[in-house]
């Protein structure tokens, strides 16, 4: 046995591993012949005065077995291998969570050629329930920072639901929604669903990274001098030529009618900024944005473009009616290594060909993490009510190393449907 073993070595013995974990796990919930669906059968006959005694029994049997398919149960033999990978790629770590969760999957995917097979996840969006009263979107990242789909989560169907609306003391279009996965199976023996039940809060400009988001903040309406926060591609004229504040126009209701609410109207090509390295905002999570616009009161023609480092998205502004959104894309390049510029930067560019563009309510938030799903919820111009839901499903076809990856260390390394490293059979 060599006391300096290679990679290949270490992808030998995974393979070895994980098949064996595999079996047990087929023998308990998978195969025609499994444990759970003999112990149904074994239940429904118990008879007698010792058949209390015979339920112990398999119960104390399902509960070995369910900690031989557990995450600690999977890690004893797992955990070797971690550090025995760890030992190959010269990893300055021995911790076997941080080799599987960081160190392997970085080596596998720095080399370019380190892929094992694809759980073949599919996301579907989650989409609101054609009855609802509001119009919130809730926006999903299904791509990692190295343009991975995620694939530590359980294959299962999701629903997020209104809890708690205006009625419940929540401003309007920010209600809280009750985020719920499927069923958690009691033991390891099969995985139904990931059991989750959590609150997630609806973002609004308020939560923004960037400062006077909402554009509320100025010294007039109608003769600006400065924009508040915000650093103008020409220096502001001061005579209202250039920018005007519109109150009777803006994107959500106001909270009460005491509330000051504007949206910015745009008249002449402009470019809005802020450095948000300048006053060392941490950026942490990939990130979201969008900001609402409306051509149809001011006739507007042009193109908006909004970008914040390397992430950026543009619309032609020709016909739209009412207010619409913005949104930054839904990929890789949301999170933060890879939207990274110098200097960092968001800014709303207005190339005008016609008219005056309205904008108001910039939401640039990060991401939130709801069991290895990255999700962010925004409210719209009609609040949600409760009752109000969205329904969405995460499914897999399957693959016996990143199953056993994902099992013993919530992890998943870079993959790929025509893997380097083969799933053993």
């Amino acid at each position: 046995m060599s006391s300096s073993p290679t990679v290949a070595e270490c992808d030998a013995q995974l393979q070895a591993a994980v098949i064996l974990l595999e079996l047990m796990k087929d023998a308990a919930s998978v195969s025609s012949t499994n444990w759970l669906a003999r112990k149904d059968t074994l239940i429904q006959a118990l008879e007698g005065e010792f058949a209390g005694d015979l339920l112990t029994g398999v119960k104390t049997l399902e509960g070995r077995l369910d900690a031989v398919l557990s995450r600690g149960g999977a890690r004893l033999i797992l955990d070797p291998i971690m550090r025995t990978y760890g030992q190959a790629i010269g990893a300055p770590v021995t911790d076997p969570e941080l080799l599987a969760r960081v160190y392997i999957p970085r080596y596998n995917h720095d080399t370019g050629s380190r892929t094992i097979k694809t759980r073949a996840m599919t996301y579907g969006s989650p989409t609101a329930d054609g009855g609802n009263t509001g119009d919130a979107v809730i926006n999903q990242l299904a791509k990692d920072a190295d343009n991975y789909d995620p694939e530590n989560v359980y294959a299962e169907a999701w629903r997020a639901e209104c809890l708690t609306d205006a009625s419940g003391g929540v401003k309007r279009n920010r209600e809280i929604l009750r985020l719920t996965g499927a069923s958690k199976w009691a033991t390891e023996l099969q995985r139904t669903g990931s059991g989750t039940d959590t609150t997630l809060a609806l973002a609004d400009h308020t939560d923004s990274m960037v400062r006077n988001a909402g554009f509320d903040q100025t010294d007039s309406a109608t003769t600006p001098t400065a924009l508040t926060e915000w650093t103008s591609s020409t220096a502001v004229v001061g005579d209202g030529s250039d920018y005007t504040f519109d109150a009777s126009n803006i994107y959500q209701a106001r909270y009460s009618a005491s509330e000051v609410r504007y949206a910015i109207n745009v008249k002449l090509t402009r470019d809005l900024t802020q450095r948000l390295d300048a006053r060392g905002t941490a950026i942490t999570r990939p990130i979201y944005g969008q900001i609402a616009y409306n051509r149809a009161v001011g006739a507007a023609s042009g193109t908006l473009a909004l970008t914040l480092g390397a992430l950026t998205a543009s619309v032609a502004v020709a016909a739209q009616a009412g207010w619409n959104l913005l949104r930054l894309p839904l990929t890789t390049t949301a999170w933060p290594r890879n939207l990274y510029a110098d200097p960092l930067t968001l800014t709303i560019s207005w190339t005008r060909t016609a008219g005056e563009l309205l904008l108001d309510d910039l939401v640039v938030v990060p991401y939130v993490s709801v069991a290895n799903q990255y999700l962010c919820a925004v409210g719209g111009q009609s609040p949600l009510q409760e009752r109000d839901f969205f329904t969405w499903t995460l499914g897999h076809t399957g693959a016996v190393i990143q199953e056993w990856i994902w099992r013993a260390y919530d992890a998943y390394w870079p993959h790929s449907a025509t893997p380097d490293i083969a799933d053993p059979s």
